[in-house]
């Protein structure tokens, strides 16, 4: 699994040319998909208007949402000082949660 953090995201959008490689093999992988935690999404879309959209244009992208559970987890996982709510949404999503897959959307 590949996540995205808001930097990469952010460069992404931006024209990353290793970056954009990596979203044409992905989209050439079946069941292969590159993870954008919802929080980076929202926080490169702050950073500069369009980032989002043009990010979600691309074939391959999912974007993992924060539902309740993952939620609770990354509000802990904040408070706690291992980052910023992006970070911490980064960190949740790549986290295996044998319980319940806690911050997985899939």
């Amino acid at each position: 699994m590949i996540v995205l953090g808001t930097s990469a995201v952010v460069a992404l959008a931006r024209g990353h040319r290793a970056l954009h490689h990596l979203v044409d093999n992905v989209a050439h992988t079946p069941g292969d998909w590159l993870h954008v935690p919802a929080l980076c999404l929202m926080c490169a879309e702050s950073k500069e208007k369009g980032i989002a959209g043009d990010v979600l244009a691309l074939p391959g992208v999912m974007v993992d949402a924060l539902h309740r559970t993952a939620a609770a987890a990354v509000g802990s996982m904040h408070r706690e000082g291992w980052g910023g709510p992006d970070t911490c949404h980064v960190l949740c999503i790549a986290t295996p949660h044998m319980e319940t897959g806690a911050c997985r959307s899939s």
